[in-house]
């Protein structure tokens, strides 16, 4: 069995552990009589003999092993593990003198010793050998009772996962040796180790959620720390998959309960940072579950019925050592999962609004509306009602995703107290705090908490109880606004970090969309719902001189359609695709394949409808590309298919229109996609938001970690048929200037909304 880098001194120095082709295992009881001799003949016959003739060949490795019967056993057992770490060069000299001394320490001799002064004799029988004594001493001694109360002493998770090691292989007489039984399944070795934990490994790298979305994408790296300094105040033992990763090629991981332990540590720590609900938490969950199957058919310590699995504790911060030493996996673990879904900072009220209690209110003079909101929100978050009814509390969180899919169906903007409880404090996810509130003015404050009690009453029915929760949470809040506002002003509006407020799912005017077809095509069942802005058809791809009809303003749709047959699919990128000739008329502008504007333009003009109610999808005349919020979308194969892409595709902004949608025709052989999004900058005389939405769930996408506000890159794994990747960004900003008296129409701002539809169609 593989042996753990802390544990290095239980080799003999006199064979090379990384060469060696054939191994002998010594399991021996410091005060096993049968243990001694076997030791005293090895030590004085044997190691001379391996150290002169076979040190490449052979390596010989001292597996301590308690004895419970004798109480002794662990004393010395405990003496030897500090040893190790004071001195793991000095282990077999330290062993050698121990067994020569060992009836020192039979139970006759300790039963009525203080366990701290046969501690004492350990540690000066160390320093006979040149350990230093002291430090051996401060390892073995139990300290008076405090808060550690029972918690053992400086080696006592040394001495458990020497335990549970042996017990995985079945010892439990000494003296036991094993010669070469590495065959065996049950026992483990890091190169075994490494081999079965990278196909694990593996499994998590590809697994994706139910509409396809890879879910490792997040937890290769660790969060930038100049970037996300808080992340590391709030997470002890920063992990991630490179780093596990790394460690398995380095053969770094003895057995799978190291390993499972470190992939714990990863799941509890995405659990304890991002809030319930979040992408991150889901993804994080996702992740458990796969350790959590396939765990108990790989590991050979799940045939313990007494073994139970346990994140990778986080090291004492008292400690300077750079790896974790506390292996204790039967007090941490579960506590740490259960406590893992809530971020401290976030879980509690403002520490002023604690203080007061439930009952009594607290008075806004001489607040920031900072604070003021802060204050009103950790008000309602232990609100109760006459009857003693919870009122804040069944709103504190998001509803289940996995409980409530529905919810998230019917409601477009999910909001919590404790969502906007964060949002006032500052707190983005990973982002750095900026202790700035997202509502700078009272109205915006307002604006988001209808969205608390709205979406209630919008997904529940009238008469229930959460409804009637609703109302009375919404009472005692515009009470509360109004007494706030009358003694704690607006924020001035901070022009350099502007934020605009989108209220999703408000509009009543169905999506239009621009879709590219060739005739001959069939529609899927999805495309058959959508209305149909412009077409591209064989008759006018063939006839470049063909021009588009227009359709009356009550057709269904708008452009022109061939009715010539032409074979072929909405958009095929290929390499050897070959160029389209083109149309007459200024047409959106082209698409490139590969880097190349190998579909020299689109054939058709999409005509503006003489109706209003489309208006919003054309940019007015005196706009163009340079005023697009959307500049460029760029789709092409992932790098893990290989250095050179066999799918590329560029999406341009179009002069025209606002709106675009396009379904792209893609093999499943290169179904795991790069998306990089181009988007307008914020600026102080226009502000915006990207909205990036995935499947029919229209779930929020996550850019990587590496991109920039105005630079966005996903990467999106796409299932089998049709997926439907939406984004949309919106902006703000004045409609005029101000007139020579300061007032006018500069305080009014417009809202502009563009959006891109990208349907990827997976063919096999």
């Amino acid at each position: 069995m593989s042996l753990p880098p802390k544990f290095k001194g239980q080799k003999l120095a006199a064979t090379n552990i990384d060469q060696s082709p054939h191994t002998i295992e010594l399991y021996l009881d410091y005060v096993c009589p049968f243990s001694a001799k076997i030791f005293n003949t090895f030590y004085t016959s044997v190691k001379p003999l391996i150290a002169e003739k076979y040190s490449s060949k052979v390596q010989v490795i001292f597996r301590q092993q308690i004895q419970p019967w004798h109480p002794s056993s662990t004393l010395v057992h405990e003496a030897g593990a500090a040893v190790l770490k004071v001195a793991p060069e000095k282990f077999w000299e330290f062993s050698q003198a121990l067994f020569k001394e060992q009836r020192d320490y039979f139970d006759e001799k300790v039963v009525n010793e203080v366990r701290n002064d046969t501690y004492k004799r350990l540690a000066a029988l160390a320093a006979t050998v040149g350990v230093d004594e002291k430090k051996v001493y401060d390892l073995l001694v139990i300290k008076e009772a405090g808060e550690g109360a029972n918690k053992g002493n400086g080696v006592t998770n040394d001495i458990k996962l020497i335990v549970k090691a042996n017990r995985v292989i079945g010892v439990h007489v000494t003296p036991t040796v094993f010669f070469n039984d590495d065959n065996s399944d049950e026992i483990e070795t890091p190169q075994k180790t490494t081999k079965v934990g990278l196909k694990l490994i593996d499994d998590i790298k590809h697994a994706t959620d139910k509409s396809g979305r890879i879910i490792a994408s997040n937890f290769y790296e660790l969060p930038d720390k100049k970037k996300h300094p808080d992340y590391y105040k709030v997470i002890g033992l920063p992990i991630s998959l490179n780093q596990v990763i790394e460690k398995l090629n380095k053969h770094r991981y003895a057995t799978l309960t190291e390993l499972e332990s470190d992939l714990k540590r990863l799941v509890s720590n995405a659990k304890k940072y991002n809030e319930k609900g979040t992408m991150l938490f889901a993804d994080a969950e996702r992740i458990r579950k796969i350790v959590t199957g396939t765990m108990p058919k790989i590991n050979p310590a799940y045939n313990d019925p007494n073994y139970a699995p346990f994140p990778t504790p986080i090291p004492d911060q008292n400690e300077s050592t750079e790896t974790p030493e506390n292996e204790d996996g039967e007090e941490d673990g579960d506590k740490d999962e259960e406590n893992a879904e809530a971020d401290a900072e976030d879980d509690q009220a403002s520490d002023e609004a604690m203080d007061q209690g439930e009952d009594e209110e607290l008075n806004f003079e001489g607040n920031t509306i900072q604070l003021a909101q802060d204050k009103i929100i950790s008000e309602m978050i232990p609100l109760r009602d006459d009857q003693g009814r919870e009122v804040g509390g069944p709103f504190l969180y998001k509803p289940d995703k996995n409980l409530y899919k529905e919810y998230y169906e019917i409601i477009q903007h999910p909001v919590s107290l404790r969502s906007i409880l964060k949002q006032v404090r500052g707190i983005e996810g990973r982002k750095p705090h900026s202790h700035k509130t997202a509502f700078p003015t009272w109205q915006l404050f307002a604006d988001e908490m209808e969205y608390v009690w709205g979406n209630a009453r919008e997904f529940n029915e009238e008469d229930s109880e959460i409804v009637d929760l609703a109302n009375i949470l919404e009472a005692h809040f515009k009470r509360r606004l109004a007494e706030a506002k009358s003694v704690v002003p607006d924020d001035p509006v901070d022009e350099t970090n502007p934020r605009i407020k989108l209220k999703l799912g408000m509009s009543k005017t169905p999506e239009p969309r621009l879709t590219l077809k060739f005739a001959g095509q069939k529609s899927s069942s999805v495309e058959a719902k959508m209305p149909v802005l412009a077409s591209l058809d064989g008759d006018s791809v063939q006839r470049p001189g063909s021009a588009a009809h227009r359709d009356t303003p009550d057709s269904s749709r708008l452009g022109g359609l061939g009715q010539s047959p032409m074979p072929g699919k909405i958009i095929s990128p290929s390499p050897s695709q070959t160029p389209m000739p083109s149309t007459a008329g200024a047409g959106l502008p082209n698409p490139s394949i590969n880097g190349s504007d190998q579909l020299s333009s689109w054939p058709i003009v999409p005509q503006r409808p003489s109706y209003a109610s489309v208006q919003s999808l054309f940019r007015k005349a005196d706009e163009g590309v340079s005023d697009a919020l959307i500049k460029n979308l760029s789709m092409k194969s992932h790098s893990s298919l290989g250095p050179h892409p066999k799918f590329s595709l560029n999406v341009p902004a179009s002069p025209v229109m606002r709106q675009q949608s396009v379904v792209v025709n893609i093999p499943a052989s290169q179904s795991f996609v790069s998306l990089s999004l181009s988007i307008a900058p914020n600026s102080a005389q226009r502000r915006t938001k990207l909205i990036a939405l995935f499947g029919p769930q229209r779930a929020p996408m996550s850019p990587l970690p590496h991109s920039t506000p105005s630079e966005l890159s996903y990467d999106v794994r796409l299932a089998a048929g049709l997926t439907k990747i939406e984004f949309q960004v919106v902006s703000l900003r004045g409609a005029g200037q101000e007139g020579a008296n300061g007032y006018g129409r500069g305080h009014e701002e417009k809202k502009d909304v563009e959006r891109l539809i990208v349907f990827f169609r997976v063919i096999r």
